[in-house]
């Protein structure tokens, strides 16, 4: 490719483009090239163009360049310009080299501007570190997923929940690779029916035996990601240790059935009881007189124990002692 060919490319390009000339140095720079780096054209031609870099990019780019001119291949390079106002101006370089009658004699740069770009990326790069640096400080275990269900992101306490050292270990991976295969299995199922139920799955139970058999349990609330026009993207989560909490309502709930098996075996006499005012039996349904102890056991499941009371106790040592005296009553 000539310089003649290249003539009317030079000028309508909504890219910046430029010549460069064995030495680096610029040799012609088109009208959008003038109007974003904001050097005159007779100003930009004959400057090097490692003086127009960033520092840090300089001696890279000779080192670049004498290879390009050699022959070699390249891919897409990345340089970072100071423009005439002072600001950074980033360009996507494609290059082609200059021939003439089978020499080469410079470079064709074509630089697409990715400024605003670059400053996207970096404001989304700070702001993904601050919502990384806010979910790591969460107790509660927070993760996004793609539409597949692999993981994007998760936090430092998900990754401690699921054994991996660091949460960007769960970045690609999906349920079965970090949870035994019956609860994976649930929660694909619930992302399942999150895709086409539209409304969120919330405070969701399940639980994961540790090694010791020890059981933990999880309260997950799940929602579905979609873009503008509806489309599933992904998936968004919360899950939260519920453990002491579940623990104690199963302890009450044990709790409560053995009051209910306590109370279900426990009879209760009420009603009128015809009892005997002298020797004190008691006269049941079928017109029987019952020891007082005999009839309360069976009607109460309550147990006697005998003993002597103090009162009764004197008048039985003063019957022993007149027997003792008497001897027994005459027949």
């Amino acid at each position: 490719m000539n310089l003649n060919e290249t003539s009317s490319f030079f000028e309508h390009s909504p890219d910046v483009v430029l010549t460069l000339d064995p030495r680096g140095r610029i040799s012609n720079l088109n009208p959008m090239g003038i109007l974003v780096t904001g050097f005159p054209r007779e100003e930009a031609i004959g400057s090097h163009l490692a003086e127009l870099l960033v520092v840090e990019q300089q001696q890279h780019f000779l080192s670049w360049f004498a290879r390009r001119l050699s022959g070699e291949a390249s891919p897409l390079q990345e340089l970072e310009l100071i423009t005439k106002a002072g600001d950074r101006l980033s360009l996507e370089i494609n290059t082609t080299l200059l021939s003439s009658q089978g020499k080469t004699t410079g470079l064709l740069a074509v630089g697409r501007d990715i400024t605003r770009r670059r400053h996207q990326e970096q404001s989304m790069a700070e702001e993904l570190g601050l919502l990384r640096t806010l979910m790591d400080h969460l107790p509660e275990a927070i993760y996004i997923k793609d539409e597949e269900g692999n993981f994007i992101l998760g936090n430092l306490a998900l990754a401690r929940q699921v054994g991996l050292p660091d949460p960007t270990a769960l970045e690609g991976k999906n349920d079965f690779e970090i949870w035994p295969a019956e609860l994976a299995e649930k929660l694909r199922m619930e992302e399942q029916w999150l895709k086409h139920a539209g409304q969120p799955m919330l405070e969701k139970e399940h639980s994961v035996a540790e090694a010791g058999g020890a059981r933990h349990w999880f309260a997950n609330t799940t929602v579905s990601l979609r873009n503008s026009g509806g489309r599933l993207v992904g998936f968004a989560g919360i899950s939260r240790n519920v453990t002491e909490r579940k623990n104690l309502e199963l302890e009450q709930e044990k709790l409560i059935r053995q009051l209910q098996d306590a109370l279900g075996s426990v009879k209760t006499l009420t009603g009128l009881l015809p009892i005997c005012a002298y020797c004190k039996k008691i006269r049941d349904d079928q017109g029987y007189w019952n020891q007082l102890e005999a009839y309360v056991a069976l009607h109460s499941g309550a147990n006697f124990s005998h003993g002597i009371c103090p009162d009764c106790a004197v008048r039985l040592r003063q019957e022993i002692n007149d027997y003792q005296k008497s001897g027994p009553p005459e027949s």
